[in-house]
C-alpha cells in the first residue's frame, strides 16, 4: 500500500481517530527532533568563555554585507575598465 493510499484511507476515518493518530505521531517525532537538536546545539565550552565573542546588530551585519558586495562589484568594474582601455 502506497503512502497516498494510506493517507486517503486515513481521511475517510472519523476525526477523533485522526486526532489520536496525530497525537501518537507527534509523540514519536517531537522527541526525536528535540534529541537531534539538543546534540547539534553548540554549547559554550571553557575555551569559548576565555574568548570575547562580538555580537553585532542585525542591521550592522546587513550593512557590512552590502558594503563588502559593493566593494567587490566596484573592484570588478575598475578591472573591466582597465582591460577595455
Amino acid at each position: 500500500m502506497s503512502l497516498l493510499e494510506r493517507i486517503e484511507e486515513l481521511q475517510k476515518t472519523p476525526e477523533s481517530y485522526r486526532r489520536k493518530i496525530l497525537i501518537a505521531v507527534m509523540a514519536i517525532i517531537m522527541p526525536v527532533v528535540l534529541i537531534i537538536w539538543f546534540f547539534t546545539f553548540d554549547l559554550p565550552s571553557v575555551q569559548d568563555n576565555e574568548k570575547k565573542v562580538e555580537i553585532k546588530a542585525p542591521f550592522a551585519l546587513v550593512m557590512e554585507s552590502f558594503t563588502g558586495t559593493y566593494d567587490v562589484f566596484k573592484d570588478r568594474l575598475l578591472s573591466l575598465k582597465y582591460i577595455s582601455n
